[in-house]
């Protein structure tokens, strides 16, 4: 954390999408590079033993960033480099940068990205709303994703996580809408709050067997996701964790999980199997936490669920299916 927090110390941070003007000027003197196969327009400081790429202006389809200028490693690609840089199609990352700042990315034309292997993080907004965005390979170094630096890549179908991954920020992959498969590996122990929020593409979600907790609306809206295995390390399953995956067919929550929040799974309008297995799982009495439809009664209407809940005998499951007001059964192999 001590690195991450020194790096992110270099940042010039930035409080929202907003680009700064073009006549403003950081304390650093700035520097044009030119050289073979490097674009004179990209910008650039001097920051003690490295180098922090700034900007660019320029007009090349595709950009390809040094590994060292002035004798220096590159190191930082800064806030808002290359946003809103439309005619940017790929750019090449070289392995001597190691963080990617706020929004460097916003709202570009990039369509290809060589990522740096030794980069560790990304920052807030790096790549958001770059709509062309087909394809990504994260680094085996990396180790957190800040907050929004997907969110609303609507071209970008895949994503494989490193196991060096540690942690998430919220809306990481929010309103990417072809996204049809993502797969962790060991490390991430929570998806935060709205993570795969709105993806509506997505078919394929493999999650790391080192995860406790799924946040609020982590897969809110994920309306093709028919079916996904928890792990036996899960422990919390959010507010609105799966809430509206209508083709979502049937769920198994493991024995580990202790706490279902409210509307965890409402209005999921496919779903007729819940198996949960801890008979002492605390889940939330609202009518929508488990849901596929709603109901009249004295002229208002309420969720209500008409598939099946199994759990042990006596187990909260059972409790909750006759809150629900619907049959309950006991499988063999929970009792």
């Amino acid at each position: 954390m001590n690195f991450l927090k020194k790096i992110a110390d270099i940042l010039h941070h930035t409080t929202s999408c907003e680009l700064p003007a073009e006549s403003k000027q950081s304390g650093a003197p700035t520097h044009d590079v030119s050289g073979d196969g490097v674009p004179s327009s990209l910008r650039y400081e001097v920051s003690d033993d490295h180098i922090v790429i700034t900007g660019c202006s320029a007009k090349e389809i595709s950009v390809v960033i040094p590994a060292e200028i002035e004798g220096l490693p590159v190191t930082i690609i800064n806030s808002t480099s290359f946003a809103q840089h439309k005619l940017i199609k790929k750019i090449v990352i070289p392995d001597s940068v190691t963080l990617i700042g706020n929004h460097a990315f916003l709202e570009s034309g990039l369509t290809s990205v060589k990522m740096s292997r030794s980069v560790t993080f990304i920052a807030s907004g790096a790549f958001k709303k770059c709509t062309e965005l087909i394809d990504i390979t994260f680094p085996d170094a990396l180790q957190k994703i800040g907050l929004d630096a997907f969110c609303g890549c609507k071209s970008l179908a895949r994503v494989v996580l490193p196991a060096s991954l540690k942690e998430l920020d919220e809306s990481i992959f929010s309103h990417c809408t072809a996204l049809t498969s993502v797969t962790f590996r060991s490390g991430v122990e929570v998806i935060p709050n709205f993570t795969f929020f709105c993806d509506s593409a997505l078919t394929e979600v493999i999650l790391p067997d080192t995860l406790k907790e799924i946040r609020m609306s982590a897969f809110n809206k994920c309306t093709a996701l028919e079916k996904i295995t928890l792990p036996d390390s899960l422990k919390t399953i959010g507010i609105n964790a799966f809430s509206e995956c209508i083709s979502l067919k049937e769920i198994t929550i493991p024995a580990s999980v202790t706490l279902i929040k409210e509307y965890a799974f409402s209005d999921c309008s496919s779903l007729e199997s819940v198996i949960i297995e801890n008979p002492e799982c605390e889940i939330d009495d609202s009518r929508g936490t488990i849901s596929n439809g709603t109901e009249t009664v004295n002229d208002k209407r309420r969720f209500c669920f008409s598939g099946t809940i199994y759990g042990a005998a006596g187990s909260t499951a059972e409790a909750v299916s006759y809150t629900h007001l619907r049959a309950h059964e006991t499988p063999e192999h929970l009792v």
